[in-house]
């Protein structure tokens, strides 16, 4: 079925550095392939319009592609944007974002937030930007724990940087808005933590802004119920994220039940 897309050369080489497209689908089922692929697609090519104003502005130092995790997994990989007149001074005031992207939970990398996550630096924050392995390679634990390992990683290597040792601004947009949400939460609270099963980093969240999310998981969570699962037809007229949602959200479904 998803040889029955259309995905031009100049698209595919575009949309791959900031995405990933088919590659992970191989081993999906058919219907819930096309879907992911569909929904990438039409994310990319609503995304594209923003390309001619994405920049890196004059005076941040990028380190980039950092392995949060040693697997040689893109989707667990770090950016850190610095202003270079923190780097020259030196010191440990900066003060830190981590930002994690959106996309629906099954699209988009990192690069996706870059002109974001930059001009954010340009207003004098230390920036991280975070990828996560999208659906369906993995689900919504599986992507908490993939951010939450980012949140070790920096919590280990901060002391390499002229940043705050001690404080911590998270924010994500849309589907990464949520994830920022549970990990406010997760790095709050021990008790909420050890119920998500998602161990604490040690980092102190000083504050969060989200940006659309997805705060109320209920409507989805419910479509995890036996008989809830829809027709291939009725799927079709959903969003991605109902789409996903018996598969994605089943863990997550059962630890509320338990």
């Amino acid at each position: 079925m998803l040889n029955n897309i259309v995905i031009t050369d100049e698209e595919r080489k575009l949309f791959l550095s900031w995405t990933a497209l088919d590659e992970d689908l191989a081993e999906v089922e058919p219907d819930l392939a096309e879907a992911v692929l569909r929904s990438r697609l039409d994310f990319a090519r609503g995304d594209l319009s923003r390309t001619d104003y994405w920049h890196d502005p004059e005076g941040i130092d990028v380190f980039e592609d950092v392995p949060y995790v040693d697997d040689g997994t893109r989707a667990h990989r770090l950016d850190l944007y610095l202003p270079h007149d923190s780097v020259v001074r030196g010191g440990k005031t900066t003060p830190v974002y981590i930002d994690i992207h959106g996309g629906g939970f099954v699209y988009a990398y990192k690069e996706l937030n870059r002109n974001f996550c930059t001009n954010l630096a340009k207003l004098g924050f230390a920036v991280f930007s975070v990828n996560y392995r999208p659906a369906p390679e993995t689900d919504f634990l599986g992507q908490l724990e993939d951010v939450a390992a980012a949140f070790r990683w920096i919590r280990i290597h901060r002391h390499e940087y002229p940043i705050d040792q001690n404080n911590v601004f998270l924010t994500g947009d849309s589907a990464g808005g949520t994830l920022a949400l549970y990990m406010t939460a997760i790095e709050r609270s021990g008790k909420f933590a050890k119920a998500m099963g998602v161990g604490q980093s040690g980092l102190t969240v000083a504050g969060s802004a989200f940006v659309s999310p997805l705060a109320d998981l209920t409507p989805y969570l419910a479509l995890c119920e036996p008989g809830t699962r829809k027709t291939i037809e009725e799927s079709k007229e959903t969003s991605i994220v109902e789409h996903i949602a018996p598969t994605f959200f089943a863990k997550l479904h059962a630890k509320k039940q338990s």
